[in-house]
C-alpha cells in the first residue's frame, strides 16, 4: 500500500496565502474607514474630496516628457 501523499505548499502558494490574508485585513480597514466617513457630515466629506481633487490635478501631465 502506498503512503498517502502530503501536500507541500510551494513558495508561490505561501505568497498567495499571505496576500489573501493581507487583502482581508485591507478590506476590513477599508470598510471601517467607510463607516467612519459615513458618520461625518456630507459637507466635510465633500470639501475633503474637492481638496483632494485640486491637489491631484496638479499632477496632470507631470510625467510627460518635455
Amino acid at each position: 500500500m502506498a503512503e498517502p501523499m502530503t501536500r507541500k505548499i510551494s513558495t508561490a502558494g505561501r505568497a498567495r496565502q499571505a496576500c489573501a490574508g493581507s487583502w482581508k485585513e485591507h478590506e476590513a480597514d477599508r470598510r471601517a474607514a467607510l463607516r467612519r466617513d459615513a458618520q461625518r457630515e456630507m459637507g466635510v466629506n465633500l470639501s475633503e474630496g474637492i481638496a483632494l481633487s485640486r491637489f491631484l490635478s496638479g499632477f496632470v501631465g507631470s510625467a510627460r516628457k518635455q
